[in-house]
């Protein structure tokens, strides 16, 4: 599976949400972190004197995140957590022989596998992230 392709299928889970420290690129490819001023979320671009652009919690903005960007991977792990309602610390990430997993540790005899046998950890995420739901 393209990069592209999955940097998409991220943004299109009903639990996606952009938060403070993802790291972005526009429809131009231009890196952008993701920044907050306690009500409202920018992305701040890499290029001198550019000013800030107020991020919208819309599907349709002209930004994709960076997966391979490791505070971008933090915040995934962080909503898969967040719409499963247990905390980051009950994620288990893990490469086993057959490819990358996640799943969720509810107990000492209980959990739920979330994505198995992926290619790579990138994909486990996002297939973890689609088969969450966003709780209200």
């Amino acid at each position: 599976m393209s990069n592209s392709d999955l940097r998409q299928r991220a943004v299109d889970c009903s639990c996606w949400r952009w938060m403070q420290g993802m790291l972005a690129t526009d429809s131009v490819a231009v890196s952008h972190r993701i920044y907050s001023d306690g009500r409202s979320l920018y992305a701040i671009s890499n290029i001198p004197d550019a000013s800030p652009v107020k991020i919208l919690q819309d599907k349709n903005q002209d930004f994709l995140p960076v997966l391979a960007d490791p505070a971008t991977d933090g915040c995934l792990m962080h909503l898969i957590a967040q719409s499963n309602r247990v905390g980051i610390e009950d994620l288990t990430l893990k490469k086993v022989s057959g490819g990358w997993c996640v799943w969720i540790n509810y107990s000492k005899n209980s959990s739920k596998l979330m994505s198995v046998n992926e290619e790579s950890r990138t994909e486990a995420l996002v297939v973890a992230l689609e088969s969450s739901t966003l709780e209200s």
